[in-house]
């Protein structure tokens, strides 16, 4: 296969909950390499954590791949943001998507916005933002407000004002006027330090030299707008329907799916993304994956997996949380876990988590149906917990649905075909 033009290869980049993923793919989603690279710190990656993560999972690329690669597209954590001063600088550490200590904020916020509007709960990026902003007493004039995604976009392009419509939505864009609202000004905030907001694929600049010559880039390099890292997920699954959700089993569960209308519910943690010219609602709970790896290993889930009776039903009411505070399908910052009551075998326990977290699953899309959202019909799967057989066993049991796994989940190549996309829009 010739591979020597450059704008034949295309690339995205995941910056997960655990870590950075790469994907690679041709001009017919080939996916041609692929990479991955866990942070070293799991519970607080910081902004050289997530640089180094991605810088490493380039180098892991071939060379040859990775010079020749034309577009690429990066995704991140919903919500997690980072002060910087006009250069990029980080002025204060990441506060990341599930942190949920912005509760004063978040009622000074409710003071101006609109009850409709995303930005309106303690689990935004606006209220992380104003919380960042008292804690290290810094002023907006002084910074910038700069997600995961567009530390990164940064970082290639040394512009750190650009996001997307689907990363701005948690600072309070306005995504059906492509506007910041007004109201944003009451609160103090210098609108010049609110970034460019672009859709997801489009252009926002080519590759610094110096970055490219270090990496081993191609020059010519186009980086293009990015989105979070659920969307991204959705965008690998290829779902175009309405009806059909696509529940993501990682650290989190997230929900989502596509819908004619936006819909926002701001207690219930439910929101809106414009996608593809359609609305793609859900949410995020802070109920996931992540409690299972508390207390078992890969190869104990595996073992244990296989004991588990998935056609009896223990229902021993556990609420999985792996801290207080849940975000969807219910708001409530002190929500403690229910972990409780403990079965003497592993097995037994393991299947009670799985419940709930399915138990959770049906609630949330419940909870869309109730406010508008297509029946559903089917759930496609994607993430880590997708592998697991039995957990989707209990799931269709539970939820009384199909329930499938998508054959390429990976959010890093939902964001390659992003990049193809811009491709085939300006060129082909």
């Amino acid at each position: 296969m010739n591979i020597n033009n450059p704008s034949q290869l295309y690339a995205g980049i995941d910056i997960g909950t655990s870590g950075v993923r790469c994907t690679v793919i041709d001009a017919k989603k080939n996916i041609l390499q692929e990479s991955r690279v866990e942070y070293i710190s799991l519970d607080n990656p910081t902004t050289k954590d997530w640089w180094e993560s991605v810088k490493t999972c380039l180098f892991e690329l071939s060379p040859s791949i990775r010079s020749q690669i034309g577009y690429l597209s990066i995704d991140g954590t919903s919500g997690t943001v980072v002060l910087t001063d006009k250069q990029g600088e980080p002025l204060s550490m990441p506060l990341m998507y599930n942190d949920a200590r912005a509760v004063k904020q978040a009622k000074t916020i409710a003071e101006y916005a609109p009850k409709t509007s995303t930005a309106n709960s303690v689990n935004t990026s606006l209220a992380r933002i104003l919380w960042l902003l008292s804690e290290y007493g810094l002023s907006s004039q002084e910074c910038y407000f700069v997600h995961q995604t567009d530390f990164i976009i940064g970082k290639l392009t040394g512009l750190y004002n650009r996001s997307d419509e689907n990363n701005a939505l948690k600072l309070g864009y306005d995504c059906s006027n492509n506007c910041w609202p007004a109201w944003l000004a009451q609160l103090g905030l210098d609108v010049t330090s609110l970034p460019v907001v672009n859709k997801p694929g489009d252009y926002v600049a080519p590759v610094l030299n110096d970055v490219a010559n270090d990496l081993g880039l191609y020059q010519g390099l186009i980086i293009l707008a990015g989105t979070t890292d659920s969307i991204a997920a959705f965008n690998a699954t290829g779902v175009a329907q309405t009806g059909i959700g696509v529940t993501s089993l990682g650290s989190t569960l997230v929900i989502k799916m596509m819908a004619d209308k936006p819909i926002v519910d701001t207690q219930r943690g439910v929101y809106s993304h414009q996608f593809n010219n359609q609305w793609l609602v859900g949410g995020a709970s802070n109920c996931g994956a992540k409690i299972l790896r508390e207390y078992f290993t890969d190869s104990e889930l595996v073992t244990l997996s296989k004991q588990m009776r998935t056609s009896q039903r223990l229902a021993y009411g556990y609420y999985p949380l792996s801290g207080k505070g849940e975000r969807f399908p219910i708001l409530d910052p002190d929500k403690p876990p229910i972990l409780q009551p403990r079965p003497p075998e592993d097995y037994l326990f393991l299947q009670g988590l799985l419940e709930a977290l399915a138990e959770l699953e049906q609630s949330a899309y419940q909870t869309l149906y109730e406010l508008g959202a297509p029946k559903l019909q089917k759930i496609m799967t994607v993430g880590g917990g997708a592998k697991n057989p039995q957990w989707s066993d209990i799931r269709k049991n539970i939820i009384g649905v199909p329930v499938e796994r998508v054959k390429n989940s990976e959010a890093s190549f939902g964001m390659a075909l992003l990049s193809l996309r811009h491709y085939k829009n300006h060129h082909a």
